[in-house]
């Protein structure tokens, strides 16, 4: 079905679709396919996406759509999760299938104990091996200007996350604010091929540190 064909799609039907095995295992499938984002992560990121999608005569998921939104990472994981769903029992009404529009709630919650302590602020932050020159200069020397940028004349800063591990590893890289697709990726590259930093330090202890980095693009 296109999703702006001429078929009419119920809200409300007297036999509803149901999810194979009904609620309870839907809400199992949810919770173990939902993905918590790298970036949503980053940020602790708490909050609902609220989608719509369609389920048609033969119970397939069609037209998913974000209602209400949370973050950018959070959306697409939601649409990536509809989509992925097995075929539902169709709906029914005068013992005819139907196309049928459902909205459901998507729960984001972080949970520091599943996904380790990340910190923000600590007694000895994160650094480059080198300090701040060192990294400003690795970046001047790796960073690829995308040939389409170039072509399109696209300039402009992109801003992305990741966290330092306890052993200064640079994991979990996260597009924050993007300007042009091949440069968000670039941008992301470049955390994935980073040297390993002093890890951060707090109370004695080598702590998860995450932080921001700006990524300039400039002809």
């Amino acid at each position: 079905m296109d999703c702006d064909s001429n078929n009419q799609v119920f809200t409300l039907v007297e036999d509803m679709p149901e999810f194979p095995g009904g609620n309870d295992s839907l809400n199992s499938y949810i919770k173990t396919n939902l993905v918590y984002p790298s970036s949503a992560v980053v940020s602790e990121i708490n909050g609902k996406v609220i989608a719509k999608f369609t389920i048609d005569t033969v119970g397939k998921v069609i037209c998913p759509e974000i209602i209400t939104s949370l973050t950018p990472d959070c959306d697409n994981e939601v649409l990536r999760l509809i989509k992925a769903m097995p075929k539902w029992i169709p709906g029914k009404q005068s013992q005819k299938k139907v196309f049928v529009s459902l909205s459901m709630n998507f729960e984001f919650l972080y949970d520091s104990s599943k996904y380790d302590l990340v910190y923000k602020f600590v007694e000895q932050m994160p650094q480059f091996p080198g300090g701040d020159s060192a990294m400003l200069a690795f970046i001047n020397s790796n960073l690829i200007y995308p040939d389409s940028a170039k072509i399109n004349k696209i300039e402009g800063t992109v801003v992305v996350a990741c966290i330092v591990d306890k052993y200064g590893n640079v994991i979990s890289p996260a597009l924050i604010r993007g300007i042009y697709p091949p440069c968000d990726q670039e941008a992301l590259r470049i955390l994935t091929v980073m040297p390993a930093w002093i890890p951060g330090r707090h109370n004695g202890k080598n702590v998860k540190v995450s932080f921001t980095l700006p990524i300039r693009f400039k002809l």
